[in-house]
C-alpha cells in the first residue's frame, strides 16, 4: 500500500504545482477558505492557544508558509518524502527555519509518526489521509490526540467527490 504512494510521490516535482497535481491555480482558494475556518475556531474559543501547529504530509511546506504560520509561533512539519523536505528546509520555508518559526522536521510516513505528549495546539491534516489504511488511519488519529494540548485540535481537510 505504502509503497505505490512513496513511489508516486517521489516521481512529482518538488513544486506548488507537483503538490496540486497540477492545479497550483487553487492556492489563493485553498488558503483563503482554510483560513475562514481558522479565523471562525479561533473566534470561538477564547482559551484557544496558537504556540505550536503540526502540518502532516506537509510537502514542500506550502500550507505552512501561506496559512499556519499567520496563526502559529511556530510549525512542525511531518512529510515522508524527502526531497519535499529539503525543499520546504532549502528554499520554500528556509527564513523561517532559520528564525526557528519553523522548528522540526520529521522525515516519516504517518503511519509511523508519533507526535510529540501535549505539543501541538492544531494538527492540520490536507489532502493525506486518504494515503493510509483504515486500521492505521485511526491509529494516527489515536496518536495525535495523544500530541494534542487541552484545548487542542485536530483539522482534517480533504475532497469529497460527488456523483449524480
Amino acid at each position: 500500500w505504502y509503497s505505490d504512494a512513496r513511489q508516486y510521490w517521489k516521481d512529482v516535482p518538488s513544486t506548488v504545482e507537483g503538490m496540486l497535481g497540477g492545479l497550483g491555480r487553487l492556492t489563493d482558494l485553498d488558503v483563503r477558505d482554510s483560513t475562514w475556518f481558522l479565523d471562525e475556531f479561533q473566534y470561538m474559543r477564547a482559551c484557544y492557544s496558537t504556540t505550536y501547529g503540526l502540518d502532516c504530509g506537509a510537502g514542500i511546506g506550502r500550507v505552512t508558509k501561506q496559512l499556519l504560520l499567520n496563526f502559529f509561533d511556530r510549525v512542525d512539519l511531518v512529510e515522508c518524502t524527502g526531497k519535499f523536505l529539503e525543499q520546504a528546509r532549502d528554499d520554500v520555508l528556509k527564513q523561517e527555519v532559520e528564525t526557528g518559526r519553523v522548528d522540526r522536521l520529521f522525515h516519516t510516513g504517518l503511519e509511523a509518526f508519533s507526535p510529540e505528549a501535549q505539543r501541538y495546539d492544531l494538527v492540520w491534516c490536507q489532502w493525506v489521509l486518504n494515503y493510509l489504511t483504515d486500521d492505521d488511519l485511526v491509529l494516527f488519529l489515536k496518536r495525535c490526540v495523544a500530541g494534542l494540548k487541552p484545548n487542542g485540535i485536530i483539522g482534517v481537510k480533504e475532497n469529497c467527490a460527488v456523483s449524480e
